[in-house]
C-alpha cells in the first residue's frame, strides 16, 4: 500500500546526507505530509498564523491582484484550467495575499500552504500539481534583512542544524525584484 514514512524519509535524508529523526514518521504516513505539518508548525512558533488557500479561485485573486493583468507574459501560461463559472485552480498560493489584506490590519504574520494547480509538461522535474508555501508579513520596520534571518530560522530548524543562508538575485517574470535563496551547513560539499 506504500512506503512507510520511515524507510522513505531514511532513503531520502540519506541520498542529501540530512539528520533523519525517529520522530518525523509519527503524525503522517506520507513525506509530504509530515514535511507540511513540520513547515506550517516552525512558522507557527516563530509567530506566523497559517491561512489555508480556496484550491478554486477568481482570475482576480489568481492573477489580477497580483500585478498580473491578462497582458502579462506569466499569465499566459498558467490560466489553461477553467469553471463553468470562469474560475481556475490555483496556480500559485499568492492568490491569498489579496483576502489576508483585506481582511487582517497590520502587523500580519501568514504562511500559505496550499495545492498549486498549473499547465505543465510533467517530467521528473515538473508536475502539474505542487505544493508551496508562501509567506507574507506587513509591519512597521521590517527590512529585507528580516526575511532572510526568517528564512535562516526556518531552514535551520527544519533541517535541525545550522544553517547558512545566501540569497542571490535572479529574474522571474512575475516579481519585481526577485531572487533565490541557498542554504548550507558545515561539512556539506
Amino acid at each position: 500500500n506504500g512506503v512507510c514514512i520511515r524507510h522513505l524519509s531514511r532513503r531520502f535524508f540519506s541520498a542529501y546526507n540530512l539528520h533523519y529523526s525517529e520522530s518525523m514518521r509519527r503524525p503522517y504516513h506520507q513525506y509530504v505530509g509530515y514535511s507540511k505539518w513540520l513547515i506550517e508548525d516552525i512558522f507557527q512558533r516563530m509567530g506566523f498564523q497559517v491561512e489555508y488557500p480556496f484550491e478554486i479561485d477568481s482570475t482576480d485573486n489568481n492573477f489580477t491582484f497580483v500585478n498580473m493583468p491578462p497582458s502579462h507574459p506569466a499569465r499566459s501560461s498558467w490560466d489553461t484550467f477553467f469553471t463553468d463559472a470562469g474560475d481556475v485552480p490555483i496556480v500559485h498560493t499568492s492568490s491569498m495575499q489579496n483576502r489576508i489584506l483585506k481582511n487582517n490590519k497590520p502587523p500580519i504574520y501568514a504562511v500559505v500552504p496550499g495545492r498549486c494547480f498549473r499547465n505543465e509538461s510533467t517530467d521528473s522535474r515538473h508536475e502539474h500539481t505542487f505544493t508551496q508555501f508562501e509567506g507574507i508579513v506587513v509591519d512597521k520596520g521590517i527590512r529585507f534583512t528580516d526575511m532572510i534571518g526568517v528564512l535562516k530560522t526556518f531552514f535551520s530548524e527544519y533541517f535541525e542544524r545550522d544553517v547558512e543562508v545566501m540569497v542571490t538575485p535572479d529574474m522571474f517574470p512575475f516579481v519585481e525584484p526577485g531572487g533565490m535563496i541557498q542554504g548550507r551547513w558545515e561539512g556539506q560539499s
